[in-house]
């Protein structure tokens, strides 16, 4: 978690960026943590929110692990937006 917390808060001082966490009872219980950025994103002339990471575990710990994993991949891909 201290990681992608890091990471998290080290782009959104760069981003426009909104997290959500919650837990998922539905079908599989699972913990789910989506990125987006603020209005990144083109769509047909407008401006609208952009899924920048999409992580998804049935263990707590492991989501964290696996969102820092892909925040950390995105990361080089947001610096070219």
């Amino acid at each position: 978690m201290d990681e992608f917390m890091e990471l998290y808060t080290r782009l959104s001082l760069q981003y426009p960026l909104y997290m959500t966490f919650r837990y998922m009872h539905t079908g599989i219980p699972r913990w789910r943590i989506d990125v987006f950025g603020k209005d990144m994103a083109n769509l047909g002339g407008g401006r609208c929110d952009m899924q920048i990471i999409h992580a998804e575990e049935k263990e707590l710990e492991q989501v964290w692990e696996t969102a820092a994993k892909a925040l950390r991949n995105r990361e080089q891909d947001l610096s070219k937006l």
